[in-house]
């Protein structure tokens, strides 16, 4: 599938930039970069500039907070059995990871739970939360997922346990906590950053745990976790789902990839070594398309627990075993891709009506469940328009959707939640079921709603242009400066004084903020 061409769109020069610049000791070519962003305030380029942990908000403003802490301290002093349940991607696998290690190192045994994706689905599930109930377990906390789960939180309450949902996902129209929920999101919560991923509000469930039991003098004769550990694997978790890369979510990720350099984790370094990205540590760019879609991998073709495993591996025989397996998931999750796309482009070269639709609905009955999401993305990369991507085979259809920027397809997909057996989702991606036979009704609805949307001209993607720069500007400063902005610079180059790194690392801990 060849790569679309772009419409290039110059950013206009600021110009305030050089006094910006001036006032802040940085190039104008830099202050035009941040600008470009969004960050035109002196208050907010410094801080986008400095980004030490010490600016990260504290866990208390998040709401219910407290009141998790005090069901995990319950737990923790009753030793009740606990665990932790959380989605089958990257997000949910290192969400689920970082708190697994957090509760290890402070003594405390904890299950981890992931579903699998074609047998079970996203989120709770009864017979889950039935098996954890047999199994003794008191507490039981989602990551990544739960938010939608009000029926599953009702029966594991029923059974005998409490939950705590930490999930950063859209909050339901009927929803209703029926427990503590950590989710910036909900109402009535006053924490001030809404974009953290589901493994950042695991590390900040972690964080507020600390801060309880550290209050409480819980570690006057025990050692305390170091939080600066996990950051690695929140960086990882952030990075691979996208959410943006401002605010907290660049402050964990910029400490992440440090982080990243010399990893704690077995599972990690052998999934480096496995991926060639040396002992440097990575940029975005290798977290995203190397790192990632191996701990992906295995949700997609196989069992999502292989990459938690990994994550969770204290032996590097086990780690170096389980990231080669990772790597041959990976492999076979790109061969299927390459299938599926192949047939997609016969039938679209056979069928030119084809493309003067407004959405794509594509299936088939041998595709493969675990990467619709991904070739649906390829699509509307390539074409410009949303994409329904599902298996028909049998009497349902399972599938995933994707679109582009002006169509909100979670709302569209409200609108005709009728033809939907279930389907959940965000403005960009979604995943849904449906009876094979409302497949053209639903298309048609979906056509209609897109043709008033985005009209019915051929969309061209944008590609921003930052600067026009002269082949002579094109030098070494140049490049460092890009380093020093770009949220793919490598973690190294982001900080180019090593002492100045190790303090900021340190200053998490000195300001006590946690």
């Amino acid at each position: 599938m060849p790569s679309p061409a772009k419409d290039w769109q110059l950013h206009p020069p600021a110009p305030d930039a050089s006094a910006l610049a001036q006032t802040l000791g940085i190039s104008a070519f830099q202050a035009q970069l941040l600008i470009n962003r969004g960050i035109a305030r002196v208050a907010d380029m410094r801080a986008f500039l400095e980004a030490r942990l010490g600016g990260l908000a504290h866990p208390s403003g998040l709401k219910d907070m407290d009141r998790a802490v005090a069901l995990v301290r319950e737990a923790m002093v009753g030793q009740t059995p606990l665990a932790v349940y959380g989605d089958y991607d990257a997000d949910g696998l290192t969400a689920t990871a970082v708190l697994v290690h957090f509760f290890r190192d402070l003594g405390v045994p904890a299950l981890p739970y992931i579903p699998h994706r074609i047998t079970e689905g996203y989120g709770l599930n009864a017979p889950a939360v039935e098996r954890l109930a047999r199994e003794g377990v008191g507490l039981l906390i989602t990551v990544d997922c739960g938010i939608a789960n009000a029926a599953e939180i009702e029966l594991a309450q029923r059974l005998g346990l409490k939950v705590i949902v930490t999930d950063h996902h859209q909050i339901p129209e009927d929803f209703q906590a029926a427990s503590p929920v950590l989710n910036p999101r909900q109402p009535g919560c006053g924490f001030g950053f809404k974009e953290l991923a589901g493994v950042g509000l695991a590390f900040y469930l972690a964080a507020g745990v600390r801060a309880g039991l550290r209050a409480a003098g819980w570690f006057d004769a025990r050692p305390e976790p170091d939080l600066r550990d996990y950051l690695d694997l929140v960086a990882i978790g952030t990075i691979a789902d996208r959410v943006p890369l401002k605010g907290l979510n660049r402050l964990l990720v910029r400490a992440g990839l440090a982080r990243l350099a010399d990893s704690r984790w077995p599972g990690v370094r052998a999934l480096k070594r496995v991926c060639d990205m040396g002992g440097n540590g990575a940029g975005v760019e290798g977290v995203a398309f190397r790192l990632a879609p191996r701990l992906n991998a295995p949700g997609r073709v196989g069992d999502p627990r292989t990459s938690l495993e990994l994550l969770l591996a204290r032996e590097a025989a086990a780690a170096e075993a389980g990231a080669r397996e990772l790597d041959q998931h990976n492999a076979q999750r790109q061969a299927l891709e390459r299938r599926i796309l192949a047939e997609i482009d016969d039938r679209l070269a056979a069928d030119g009506g084809t493309l003067d639709r407004g959405v794509f609905f594509l299936g088939g009955e041998d595709w493969h469940i675990g990467v619709l999401g991904i070739v649906a993305s390829r699509l509307v990369d390539q074409y410009q328009r949303p994409a329904f991507v599902m298996n028909t085979s049998g009497d349902v259809a399972v599938g995933s959707a994707r679109s582009v920027d002006g169509f909100d397809l979670y709302a569209a997909m409200k609108r005709c939640g009728h033809r939907f057996e279930r389907f959940g989702g965000h403005t960009h991606a979604a995943g849904f079921r449906l009876k094979r036979d409302a497949i053209a009704a639903l298309r048609d609805d979906m056509e209609t709603l897109a043709l008033g949307a985005l009209g019915k001209e051929r969309r061209t993607p944008g590609l921003m242009i930052d600067a026009e720069v002269r082949v002579a500007d094109l030098v070494q400063g140049l490049f460092r400066e890009l380093q020093a902005l770009d949220a793919l610079a490598r973690a190294g180059t982001l900080e180019p004084d090593l002492e100045a790194r190790r303090y900021a690392l340190a200053e998490f801990d000195s300001e006590r903020r946690f």
